[in-house]
């Protein structure tokens, strides 16, 4: 199964873009698609669309955590 993440920063240094993708490919990440949309003289906001493989254990973990949740 693939999980997918979108993050979303507005920024003026594409180093925190950077830091952003290394920081979520070391958590399994992978970038799939970006967008940049201008919203000042200097200012961009940038979309980073991650996907990345999930693991049946990974699935229950998830559904039991939801299932206890429900619960409460």
């Amino acid at each position: 199964m693939i999980a997918y993440r979108v993050r979303t920063l507005e920024t003026d240094a594409t180093g925190e873009v950077e830091k952003l993708c290394n920081s979520m490919a070391s958590d399994g990440w992978r970038l799939a698609s970006s967008a940049v949309e201008s919203i000042g003289a200097r200012k961009t906001r940038v979309w980073l669309f991650f996907e990345r493989e999930v693991t049946d254990d990974e699935i229950e973990r998830a559904a039991r955590q939801f299932a206890s949740l429900a619960t409460r």
